[in-house]
């Protein structure tokens, strides 16, 4: 029996990561499972094989025959692939080096034409296309206060200032997990299997974790991330009302047109929640709340030696 990929945990694992061991299931959620780092051994490791391969191995023509049949069985439908897009060609290109383990790889491509052998390796090393970089929209002066006219009635914005104390900290939480991802999918992220990494990847979401404090919230969402980015990230939308408003709202929206999974619809009555508890703040209480997380940020790097790295543009 299959368990299910580790990553998203959605679909059933059908590979294992020769660094760490996680079960994963596809290209994207091997990109995703360690923020790049096993991918970066992996290309360190295959440039370090081929150097050793040239100086001190020969490679005889059964051993070619061999694995160029391997690698045939993702090169013969290439040519199609690339009839329908370069995005399908360069999954299959991911694939086949995943597949391929570590100390037959430069053997693999000893089977390919030089052609097939440059943009094979070249794909494996960068792991992704030369891609226009999405520019975060709340890295920008905030528009017109067309979020908030969105929001439910007056009475649950009411309800929502009553709420607990502790729902700013849910609030931080789910905000720093939402611009992770929006950065990782470089502003693409309202398809189903995002959302499903959305949530799964916010405790908050998941899990129906209620943080006590501020300090254990950023330690979350670093560990969440591994990135202060997305805490950085947090406190410029909390500077800006508008921003804090659109974060929610559009989560809610795209979380409720799931309706074939009830409870991705529940999760987005919860983040809908959080949106109309920002209504119910001041500008000043969220200026103040913006800096105290800037604040968690500057102590995490001083903890940690982090430090505010880019977020790596995922390429599906």
């Amino acid at each position: 029996m299959c368990e299910l990929c580790e990553v998203c945990l959605a679909k059933d694992s059908q590979y294992v990561c020769p660094e760490c061991g996680c079960k994963y299931c596809s290209v994207r959620c091997y990109k995703n499972h360690s923020n790049g780092s096993c991918e970066t051994r992996f290309a360190q490791k295959s440039e370090s094989e081929r150097a050793r391969f040239e100086q001190s191995r020969e490679v005889s023509e059964e051993e070619k025959a061999k694995l160029g049949e391997t690698v045939a069985q993702f090169w013969q439908g290439l040519d199609e692939d690339y009839q329908d897009g370069v995005d399908e060609a360069t999954e299959a290109l991911e694939q086949a080096a995943l597949l391929l383990e570590e100390d037959r790889y430069e053997q693999a491509l000893d089977a390919l034409t030089p052609e097939q052998r440059a943009r094979f390796e070249e794909l494996v090393r960068t792991g992704k296309l030369a891609v226009e970089e999405w520019q975060p929209w709340w890295e920008f002066p905030a528009g017109d206060d067309e979020w908030s006219s969105r929001l439910s009635s007056q009475a649950t914005i009411s309800g929502a200032r009553k709420a607990s104390p502790l729902v700013v900290f849910s609030a931080v939480e789910v905000t720093s997990i939402f611009c992770h991802m929006a950065r990782l999918y470089n502003g693409d992220w309202k398809d189903s299997e995002t959302l499903a990494e959305i949530v799964n990847k916010s405790p908050v979401l998941s899990c129906d974790e209620r943080y006590k404090d501020l300090p254990s919230t950023a330690r979350s969402c670093f560990q969440q991330t591994g990135s202060l980015t997305s805490l950085r990230d947090a406190a410029k939308v909390f500077e800006q009302r508008q921003c804090a408003l659109r974060v929610f709202r559009e989560l809610a929206d795209a979380l409720a047109k799931e309706r074939k999974n009830k409870r991705t619809r529940l999760v987005a009555k919860k983040v809908e929640f959080f949106g109309t508890w920002v209504e119910g703040k001041s500008s000043l209480e969220l200026t103040l709340l913006a800096q105290n997380i800037n604040g968690e940020a500057e102590e995490l790097q001083l903890v940690t030696g982090a430090t505010n790295r880019k977020v790596d543009v995922h390429v599906p």
